[in-house]
């Protein structure tokens, strides 16, 4: 979710937009976010690999 509301803040920065975020503030929001989505998605493929070899 952190990840899908960090776009329109960087449209907001890009943009020039009155009381946005820095650039550099977003870009990192947007590493940090998408750094725990990979990271989130490989822990549930991996969960999910143990479940179908315990049947």
């Amino acid at each position: 979710v952190a990840f899908i509301i960090s776009l329109p803040q960087l449209v907001g920065a890009l943009g020039g937009a009155p009381g946005a975020l820095e650039l550099t503030d977003v870009l990192t929001n947007l590493g940090i976010n998408g750094a725990a989505v990979v990271g989130c998605g490989l822990l549930i493929k991996e969960d999910l690999k143990v479940s179908v070899m315990r049947g």
